[in-house]
């Protein structure tokens, strides 16, 4: 949890000061060049290497966007990249009681995970059902909604990777 002051929102945020939870990414990988760091989370951008990233990239930013939240990049190349995501907090009226374990039903539960790489799919297939649940695979969106479709009344969570 962090508060942002007026004056780091308003120079980074457009926004006005605020207390966010902040969800730290990073990685060690090839980093990002300037233009690729102020084009990230367009997904129309012409560099075509980054295309797979940056389309998932855009769907984070768009989703944090709506939930007046900001996404951050450092990246330095052949160094590697950290996203901070700030979601601001809600306040609430109503205490947030949470459910208590054996309360979650797993075996009922079915997660239709869509990934186009299958180790990274098969991995998370992996994961899933040494806890309990069921999982049904797509390959990718348009196959994911064939299947969701098929499957509407089963499915509890969907993944889209």
């Amino acid at each position: 949890m962090v508060y942002v002051d007026s004056h780091y929102a308003e120079a980074h945020f457009s926004q006005n000061a605020y207390t966010y939870a902040v969800l730290k990414v990073s990685d060690t990988g090839l980093g990002m060049d300037q233009v690729t760091k102020e084009t990230y989370s367009s997904p129309f951008s012409q560099q075509r290497k980054w295309a797979k990233a940056r389309a998932g990239a855009s769907m984070v930013y768009g989703i944090v966007k709506q939930h007046n939240g900001n996404v951050r990049v450092y990246s330095e190349v052949e160094r590697g990249t950290t996203f901070k995501i700030y979601l601001p907090l809600v306040q609430t009226e109503k205490e947030i009681i949470p459910m208590p374990i054996e309360l979650c039903q797993k075996e009922r539960e079915t997660i239709l995970i869509a990934e186009d790489e299958p180790q990274v799919r098969g991995s998370m297939r992996l994961i899933l059902q040494e806890h309990g649940y069921k999982i049904i695979e797509a390959e990718n969106g348009e196959d994911a909604v064939r299947i969701f479709q098929k499957n509407r009344d089963a499915v509890t969570l969907f993944f889209l990777m």
